[in-house]
């Protein structure tokens, strides 16, 4: 898990030898259009949700109940694939929107995965 909370946060995991290079590059556009926006709003967060996470681990970080047993059925504004990760923009009930990066991989956390894979099964059932 990873919280980047400001531009700092996010110059620092892009200096990161070891960090993916899929995406460093999401973040690198991300957090530059992100954070320099003129109308950032300062509670807005950009989150990185890794293999192994725990829904304890996540929900703590999302400030929600995202996934886990107290999940409710929050919709995505928006989710995108990117291959090894998935993009997704979810605004909570109170609060401002929150973008995710999901790794795609066999490690992450069951019900985020399904929820973001499924958001494409929907569209293609959709035509």
């Amino acid at each position: 898990m990873l919280c980047l909370n400001t531009p700092a946060e996010v110059a620092s995991a892009l200096s990161d030898p070891t960090f993916d290079p899929d995406l460093r590059r999401l973040l690198a556009r991300w957090g530059r259009r992100f954070y320099g926006h003129p109308e950032h709003h300062p509670d807005t967060r950009l989150i990185v949700i890794h293999g192994g996470d725990t829904p304890d681990v996540i929900n703590t970080a999302l400030g929600f109940a995202f996934t886990g047993d107290d999940a409710g059925d929050l919709p995505f504004d928006w989710v995108k694939d990117h291959a090894f990760w998935f993009e997704v923009v979810v605004t909570p009930p109170f609060g401002p929107p929150v973008r995710l990066f999901v790794e795609n991989g066999p490690g992450t956390e069951l019900s985020v995965q399904y929820r973001c894979l499924a958001y494409f099964w929907a569209e293609e059932a959709c035509g």
